[in-house]
């Protein structure tokens, strides 16, 4: 006996572990998935893979600031974010790029390589 059912296309979407805890913004759970949109421009993964592993990522769930960040209604190439979505409350936005102070990351060059375990606390003015 055969259906007559139309095919459905499965969508198939990429997600990523940072490997250190993710927390959602709105409830605080460590229960967050981070994916890739099937839109999503492959070469600006390795891109976001990257800032993932250097933990210099925020969660973002406010809608004006996706908006913003996602440049819609200008369709500009390249805009494009991760999302994720909180398995315990089912908040969800995207993925944006925490900025770095490079005042602190010029003097954390200076010391880098004598940085040890045993090395006194720096102190910034």
């Amino acid at each position: 006996m055969s259906h007559n059912s139309p095919r459905t296309k499965k969508v198939q979407i990429c997600s990523t572990s940072p490997g250190y805890p993710v927390y959602c913004p709105k409830c605080n759970s460590t229960n967050v998935l981070i994916f890739y949109d099937p839109r999503f421009t492959p070469r600006l993964q390795t891109k976001w893979d990257n800032l993932i592993d250097e933990k210099r990522i925020l969660l973002e769930n406010r809608w004006e600031k996706i908006k913003d960040e996602n440049r819609w209604g200008k369709s500009e190439k390249d805009s494009e974010k991760p999302n994720w979505i909180c398995k315990d409350c089912y908040d969800g936005g995207i993925i944006v790029e925490q900025p770095i102070d490079k005042k602190i990351a010029e003097e954390f060059q200076k010391y880098e390589k004598t940085f040890t375990e045993n090395s006194e606390p720096l102190y910034w003015n």
